[in-house]
């Protein structure tokens, strides 16, 4: 989320829930608006019916760049989460996309076994929810981490708490939603609550 044109930061830097937000907008309060992660707001936002579209996403902008990225990305499904968050993939995912790089420009990976430190894991990690962790067959939680500690890690509760702190020291009017998130979001504000 921009306001200002600048990103606001909470308890995730520059990551927010579209729920969270929305909640806060609205004029829940802290526990009406925890209660809305649930399987029901998840269905009616759509969070249960975008993995197909975002994965043929990801895999037409790799053919876009001449990359064929498929079978890395059943071997990554296999390992579990892959992910941080919505833009911030683990270590070996990285790792799949070099070694593809490197087999385009006709190069061999040395074939190391040296172990690079995954730097993302030091910034903010969103978990997987629970129920849609559920509907995929992953393990989910509401188990948040803030940037730069490594052990810092939060609830659900302390996370829709420092965002609201966030939010009220802001004008809402000037809060605006990037467009990839717009359609989401307006479904999550035109949600039954």
């Amino acid at each position: 989320m921009l306001c200002h044109g600048h990103f606001l930061q909470g308890p995730l830097s520059d990551y927010h829930s579209l729920i969270a937000f929305a909640g806060f907008k609205r004029g829940l309060d802290l526990e009406q608006t925890i209660a809305k992660f649930s399987h029901a707001t998840y269905r009616a936002v759509g969070y249960f019916d975008c993995w197909e579209t975002e994965k043929r996403e990801l895999f037409l902008s790799f053919h876009n760049l001449g990359f064929s990225i498929e079978n890395y990305f059943y071997d990554w499904c296999r390992r579990g989460n892959f992910l941080f968050s919505q833009n911030h993939p683990r270590i070996f995912c990285f790792n799949g996309i070099a070694g593809e790089l490197l087999k385009q420009l006709g190069l061999k990976a040395n074939g190391g076994n040296i172990d690079v430190p995954d730097n993302l894991s030091l910034g903010p990690i969103f978990p997987i929810y629970p129920e849609i962790g559920d509907h995929y067959g992953i393990a989910g939680s509401y188990v948040f981490k803030s940037p730069g500690h490594l052990y810092s890690q939060f609830n659900l509760r302390e996370f829709v708490t420092g965002s609201f702190m966030a939010y009220e020291s802001i004008d809402l009017a000037e809060v605006t939603i990037p467009a990839y998130f717009a359609e989401r979001f307006e479904r999550i504000m035109a949600a039954r609550w």
